[in-house]
């Protein structure tokens, strides 16, 4: 009444019989006939609109967490596929003919181009998740096996083995959980030294340095 500005808002009321709905009141101020200032609102229900709002940012959510585990899983893979083009490039360069190095070069090229995509759609899923602080019960043995089994190519080029005591249930991020696995056990195998790699239990590792669950 004292600005005269129109205003807008949502609330959630209840009928007569306790069922709670959602109303959006539009409100303005109009001059009366006496020339009084009238104060006249819209109330409309927008109960449907608010369950319609509700469904899309829980499929938003359900389409992101399966996006994110998809290029998660998809890292491995495509690290052999880089690999394994990057090799076959090198050992048969100049043997099969200028046709077949450039083919050869493609492939290499596209393995690449993928990984490099692949790797900024994690990145940005990662920021996203983090920022939505989602956090529940997780099994860390279940998450360690998830990441290991990621890994098992690379675990087997090289001859690394990782045991495990059993480990306890944290309250985490379960993507981002795995992914630390992963990264931690996945750089140890990358700069390892000349002997077969060897991993204990994240648990004794952490008891070694005095930290708790």
């Amino acid at each position: 009444m004292e600005t005269g500005a129109p205003q807008s808002w949502a609330l959630r009321v209840l009928k007569k019989d306790a069922v709670p709905f959602w109303v959006r009141v539009d409100a303005t101020t109009a001059q009366g006939a006496d020339g009084a200032s009238v104060w006249r609102a819209v109330v409309s229900d927008i109960t449907e609109s608010k369950r319609a709002e509700r469904a899309v940012k829980t499929t938003n959510a359900e389409l992101q967490e399966f996006a994110y585990a998809l290029a998660h899983d998809l890292q491995e893979p495509l690290r052999m596929v880089v690999n394994f083009s990057q090799l076959l490039a090198e050992e048969y360069a100049g043997k099969l003919g200028e046709h077949a190095d450039r083919y050869f070069a493609y492939s290499v090229e596209g393995a690449l181009r993928i990984e490099a995509l692949q790797q900024g759609l994690l990145n940005y899923l990662e920021a996203t998740e983090r920022d939505s602080h989602r956090l529940s019960p997780v099994d860390c043995n279940r998450v360690l096996s998830q990441a290991l089994s990621c890994l098992q190519t690379v675990m087997q080029q090289t001859g690394a083995t990782v045991t495990s005591d059993p480990l306890p249930t944290a309250v985490a991020n379960e993507a981002m959980l795995m992914h630390l696995f992963q990264n931690l056990i996945g750089n140890s195998i990358k700069y390892k030294g000349e002997a077969a790699p060897q991993f204990m239990s994240p648990l004794r590792e952490l008891q070694k340095v005095g930290c708790s669950r």
